[in-house]
């Protein structure tokens, strides 16, 4: 997606934002990695505050659960959307998802408590700052595949 430049941020922000029947939590867990790349490579200042403030509610909504049947895959979902509100600097929604990820309750609810310490991990990594960037090579400075 990050090949077609800013033409892709409006269709993957659609697509994430409201999910249409069918859509897997690790499709949405895709777009989220797709926005974090984005804005690891682009830069904040290459969103309008209009769509920073999506990308901030998509975060938020993905943190706090999704209305999607409970599957494993909603782990995967919520680790993207921390590692997206930590790409974004956003001081709320890390503590949001510090919240949820120390509710056993919370992750249980959402069939997600195997998880909870993988969780914490990448959180823990969220807030020190230490998580590690998505680092974009375009297609014309990859070594081809053998």
């Amino acid at each position: 997606m990050i090949n077609f430049s800013r033409a892709t941020v409006k269709p993957v922000m659609a697509f994430a934002a409201t999910p249409q029947s069918g859509i897997t939590a690790d499709a949405l867990a895709g777009a989220l990695k797709t926005f974090r790349l984005m804005v690891d490579n682009w830069g904040l200042n290459s969103f309008s505050k209009s769509e920073i403030e999506q990308l901030k509610q998509m975060a938020a909504k993905y943190i706090q659960g999704i209305e999607l049947e409970p599957s494993h895959e909603l782990a995967h979902t919520m680790k993207a959307a921390i590692e997206l509100a930590a790409s974004l600097h956003d001081e709320e929604l890390l503590q949001m998802a510090q919240e949820s990820v120390g509710s056993e309750d919370d992750l249980t609810r959402r069939d997600i408590a195997y998880g909870q310490s993988w969780l914490q991990e990448i959180l823990a990594d969220a807030l020190a700052g230490t998580l590690d960037t998505y680092q974009y090579v375009p297609p014309e400075h990859r070594e081809r595949q053998r």
